[in-house]
C-alpha cells in the first residue's frame, strides 16, 4: 500500500507522496524524426498558405520547389541584411526595425512603417 501524507490508503481521500507517484516514460527516449533543416524546413502547409494567399486555390507538386528555392533565398538575403543593420547599430539582437530596414535595402519598402 502507498504511503500517503495523511496515514489513509489512497482513494480514500489521503493524498499521495511524490516518491509513490507512476513516473512518466522519459521523452527523450520518444523516437522523433529529426528536425528539417535548411530549405526543407519550409513544409508544404506553409507554401499552400502562401500561394492560396497570393490567389491560387491549389498547387501541384512540381511547383513547390521552385516555390520552396525562391522563399528561402529570399529570406536568408533578408535575414543577411538584418543582421548586418543590427550590427551596424552595435547590438546582437535583431529587431523588426532591423527587419524593415533590410527590406528597405532590397528595395521592398513596407509603406507605412519607418526605417530610421
Amino acid at each position: 500500500m502507498p504511503r500517503t501524507i495523511h496515514g489513509e490508503a489512497a482513494g480514500e481521500g489521503g493524498r499521495k507522496i511524490a516518491s509513490d507517484r507512476l513516473t512518466r516514460k522519459d521523452a527523450s527516449t520518444k523516437r522523433r524524426p529529426p528536425p528539417a533543416s535548411g530549405m526543407y524546413a519550409i513544409r508544404d502547409g506553409t507554401l499552400c498558405r502562401v500561394m492560396r494567399g497570393g490567389g491560387s486555390k491549389r498547387t501541384s507538386g512540381t511547383a513547390r520547389l521552385p516555390m520552396r528555392i525562391i522563399l528561402y533565398c529570399f529570406n536568408w538575403a533578408m535575414l543577411k541584411n538584418a543582421r548586418a543593420e543590427a550590427r551596424n547599430a552595435g547590438r546582437k539582437t535583431v529587431t523588426a526595425q532591423d527587419m524593415i530596414g533590410a527590406l528597405g535595402v532590397m528595395g521592398r519598402k513596407i509603406y507605412g512603417a519607418s526605417s530610421e
